[in-house]
């Protein structure tokens, strides 16, 4: 299911996906998982844990951050820049928290009973 929505839905033409420092057990997950996928997509999926060497052969070490034995800055400083957008935008997350839906001026209120079986994936949460 994944693969078909990084292939259709995902509008990015992607090389590959590659995680790393990855816990062991999430490791074990993602090996099991792989073995669901077309053999054509787990081509581009490579998973590794603390050991970046194998990415390395994929991805120059130029866009890999300094934290993983990278040229590319650190991942310290990427948190940092990250939080200065969240500052900068702080009062329009401010003023966007004003607005929403109020449910009390709904000609008819939403029930699970008008739910009918197209569309199963809606799940009215009380």
């Amino acid at each position: 299911m994944l693969d078909v929505f990084y292939d259709k839905y995902i509008p990015l033409h992607s090389v590959g996906f590659y995680y790393f420092n990855i816990p062991p057990f999430a490791d074990n997950f993602f090996q099991q998982y792989l073995d669901s996928l077309p053999k054509d997509f787990r081509k581009n999926i490579l998973i590794t844990g603390k050991n970046v060497k194998h990415i390395t052969d994929k991805v120059p070490l130029k866009y890999l951050p300094k934290d993983y034995g990278g040229e590319n800055g650190c991942l310290t400083d990427l948190a940092k820049e990250f939080n200065k957008v969240w500052d900068n935008q702080r009062t329009y997350f401010q003023e966007n928290a004003q607005y929403g839906v109020d449910e009390k001026l709904r000609e008819i209120p939403a029930t699970n009973s008008d739910i009918t079986s197209d569309d199963s994936d809606w799940i009215i949460v009380d």
